[in-house]
């Protein structure tokens, strides 16, 4: 059964995954376009903003008043 502290645990361990998602996606599209290849770098981009965006959904989660990553 989960608690409060595991399930805080886990939330902070997919935000650590997400934010080495966006920085491999935004090295990517930076790489890309300085070898022309922008159309390419900016479906990367792209990408890294989707990411940004289920790091701002998920702030919006609470777990409880432990929720250090919660914006509420």
């Amino acid at each position: 059964q989960y608690n409060c502290d595991s399930a805080v645990l886990h939330k902070a361990m997919v935000f650590n995954i997400i934010n080495h998602m966006i920085e491999w996606h935004t090295q990517m599209a930076n790489r890309l376009i300085d070898e022309g290849h922008t159309d390419a770098a900016i479906g990367w981009a792209r990408d890294a903003g989707k990411l940004q965006s289920v790091c701002n959904v998920l702030t919006t989660i609470s777990l409880g008043e432990d929720d250090f990553m919660c914006a509420q």
